[in-house]
């Protein structure tokens, strides 16, 4: 004789279930959504990338190509780099990443700064913050092809910045990441180095969201009180920062999810 184990449910359970399966659905979509804008976007900047390479290589172009990305502080500048780096890389392309970040002083090495002071001085800006000449010279040397190159290197828990001799000969591109990577003929003077231009994009609240967001979560209190964001959002940000913006090829827009599209 067969006997069957019923389970009922009751009508409350049912839409509680119902809901749910609905929840998983729309969780479903926004994943494929979010995967699907970052794989149209990445293909887009993979696309160019190749075809910059493939110029270098058949000597078409004498210059190594260089991919700049730029944006507001916190917009996700340095994740979109290391994941276009890993894509780089699945496509046998070796690239060296140059964060414009180890070009700013520190402090404590105040006359050195000195002499690359001229627009830091025109701006308001702490005359130790970004040395853009070296800049300049670093990235002349790469557009010549000379090798090995000395790059700086900065540890901003010490404030300790160190320089060694990089070696570019293999290298087939170069991504420069930073605010200032597009920053004009009236600023850093910075767009004219590199070949493809990325900009990533953002709602100005959203940024400064973000941005208090980090330094909450490196230990500061009320970063929203700060002069430091406050000068970084109402003069860094709107007077060198997002004009850059007109210098770009591809603007990556990107939602409160962090979602890219351009």
């Amino acid at each position: 004789m067969l006997s069957y184990n019923h389970t009922f449910v009751s009508p409350e359970e049912n839409i509680i279930m119902e809901d749910y399966n609905k929840l998983i659905q729309i969780f479903f979509c926004l994943f494929v959504i979010q995967t699907t804008l970052y794989i149209e976007t990445m293909d887009t900047v993979l696309e160019q990338a190749e075809k910059l390479v493939k110029q270098y290589k058949e000597n078409t172009v004498s210059k190594k190509p260089i991919i700049a990305i730029a944006g507001g502080s916190s917009v996700g500048k340095t994740h979109f780099t290391k994941k276009l780096l890993d894509e780089l890389e699945h496509h046998n392309i070796r690239a060296r990443v140059l964060p414009l970040d180890y070009f700013f002083n520190p402090s404590s090495n105040l006359d050195y700064a000195l002499e690359s002071s001229e627009f830091n001085n025109r701006v308001g800006k702490p005359v130790w913050q970004f040395d853009h000449r070296l800049v300049h010279q670093v990235l002349k040397d790469i557009l010549s092809n000379k090798s090995p190159i000395l790059e700086p290197h900065l540890d901003f828990n010490t404030k300790v910045k160190t320089f060694s001799l990089q070696d570019y000969s293999e290298i087939d591109l170069v991504v420069i990441e930073g605010t200032y990577a597009l920053s004009g003929s009236n600023e850093y003077n910075l767009a004219k180095y590199s070949t493809l231009k990325i900009f990533m994009d953002v709602d100005k609240g959203q940024l400064l969201a973000w941005y208090c967001a980090r330094k909450r979560a490196d230990g500061h209190p009320n970063p929203e009180e700060d002069s430091i964001t406050a000068w970084d959002f109402e003069e860094d940000y709107e007077k060198v920062i997002a004009p850059s913006k007109v210098n770009a090829d591809i603007i990556l827009h990107q939602t409160k999810n962090r979602e890219y599209y351009d």
